[in-house]
C-alpha cells in the first residue's frame, strides 16, 4: 500500500461532490480515479485531479489501482458495485441506504467477510462532532435515565425528476432516504431498536414515493422515539435531535448544541452544531485509517444491514397498520 491512500469514486453526482470536497482536505489521500455513467461529468472531475475516468464500474475497478472506493450511486446500484469491489478485495465506503433490501445487504456482509477488507456504510451524522459529544454526555449519566428520543429531518425539497422519487431506483421515499440517517443516529446514541410503527402524511408532491412520514420506535432499553421526516414541509426548529432523561434534556442543533439538567435553568452549550463538510472529512479520514489498519470501523456493514432491515419493517408496519418487531 502506498504512503498516500488512493481512493476511487463510483458516481460523481450531488453527494459525491461533498466527498470530493472532504478528500481535498485530507492530506493522506488522493483521488485515484472516477467513474460515472455520464462521461462528460466523469471527465470533468477526472481532469480536476489528473486522474483516469471510466463509465463502466467493472473496467474502473479492474484497471485503476486503488486502496479503497467510495460508492456514491443511487441505491439500486449499491449491491452490485460494492460486491464487485469486494470480489477484488477493494475496501468499500458505501453511501446510504446501504442496499435496496435485506437480501442485498446480507450478501454484502458475506462478501466483505470473505474478502477480509474494510466495509463501511456512509453515515455522516455519526461523525458529527456534536453527535459524538452528545453520546458521551448521555453515557456520563448527566441526563439520568433516558426516556425519549426525538429526531426531525424536514425541509422544502422539490423531488420531482430526481432519482430519489423513483422507487425502483431509490428503494423508497423520505422514510427510506432520510430515515436511514435517523435510525443510525438513534442506534449510535441509544442502542438497538426493538419495534417500529410508521405512518405517512398527506402527499404534497406528485411523486410515486412518500414525501412526509412519521416513524415511532421502541428501543430494547425501553426508550421511546419519534422521528418526523418530510421533503414538503419545514419545521421551524433549531435542533434536529432531542434526548430527554429524568434528570435532564439534550439538544443537538444545526448551529448550536446544548444540554440542561432538571435542577437548573441554565443551558450548557457543548457544540457549534452540524458541519456537513467537517462530518464528511471525519468520516472519510476514518475510512482511510481503517484501510491502513490504524482503526476499526465506527460503523460496519452490519449497522448498514440493521438500518435497511428496520426500514423494511417500517414499510411492513405501514401495510399492516401496527407495530412490527425488528427481529
Amino acid at each position: 500500500m502506498t504512503d498516500s491512500i488512493r481512493i476511487g469514486m463510483i458516481g460523481c453526482g450531488r453527494i459525491a461532490q461533498t466527498h470530493f470536497e472532504a478528500l481535498d482536505l485530507i492530506s493522506e489521500c488522493k483521488v485515484a480515479g472516477v467513474c460515472d455513467t455520464e462521461e462528460a461529468r466523469a471527465k470533468s472531475v477526472a481532469e480536476r485531479y489528473g486522474a483516469p475516468c471510466h463509465t463502466d464500474y467493472r473496467k474502473f475497478l479492474d484497471t485503476v489501482p486503488m486502496d479503497g472506493v467510495i460508492v456514491c450511486t443511487p441505491p439500486v446500484h449499491h449491491a452490485e458495485q460494492a460486491l464487485y469491489a469486494f470480489e477484488r478485495r477493494i475496501p468499500v465506503l458505501c453511501e446510504k441506504p446501504l442496499c435496496m433490501n435485506v437480501a442485498e445487504s446480507r450478501a454484502l456482509m458475506i462478501a466483505q467477510e470473505k474478502a477480509g477488507v474494510v466495509g463501511m456504510p456512509a453515515s455522516k451524522f455519526c461523525f458529527c462532532a456534536d453527535v459524538v459529544k452528545a453520546k458521551a454526555i448521555i453515557q456520563s449519566g448527566l441526563l439520568g435515565k433516558i426516556l425519549l428520543y426525538e429526531n426531525v429531518f424536514t425541509g422544502m425539497n422539490d423531488m420531482r425528476g430526481r432519482w430519489n422519487s423513483k422507487k425502483e431506483i431509490s428503494g423508497g421515499g423520505v422514510l427510506f432516504d432520510n430515515g436511514s440517517h435517523s435510525l443510525d443516529i438513534a442506534r449510535f446514541l441509544l442502542g438497538e431498536i426493538e419495534s417500529v410503527q410508521a405512518t405517512v402524511g398527506i402527499q404534497i408532491q406528485d411523486i410515486e414515493v412518500e414525501d412526509t412520514a412519521k416513524l415511532s420506535i421502541h428501543m430494547k432499553n425501553g426508550v421511546l422515539g419519534v422521528i418526523n421526516l418530510s421533503w414538503s414541509m419545514k419545521e421551524d426548529r433549531e435542533d434536529f435531535v432531542s434526548v430527554y432523561g429524568n434528570e435532564g434534556t439534550l439538544r443537538v442543533g444545526w448551529a448550536q448544541s446544548r444540554y440542561r439538567q432538571a435542577n437548573s435553568n441554565e443551558w450548557v452549550v457543548f457544540g457549534k452544531g452540524y458541519s456537513k463538510v467537517d462530518s464528511f472529512v471525519k468520516q472519510n479520514r476514518h475510512f482511510i485509517q481503517c484501510i491502513r489498519g490504524d482503526a476499526s470501523p465506527l460503523l460496519n456493514l452490519q449497522d448498514g444491514f440493521h438500518a435497511v432491515n428496520i426500514m423494511m419493517k417500517s414499510y411492513e408496519s405501514l401495510e399492516k397498520n401496527r407495530w412490527i418487531k425488528t427481529s
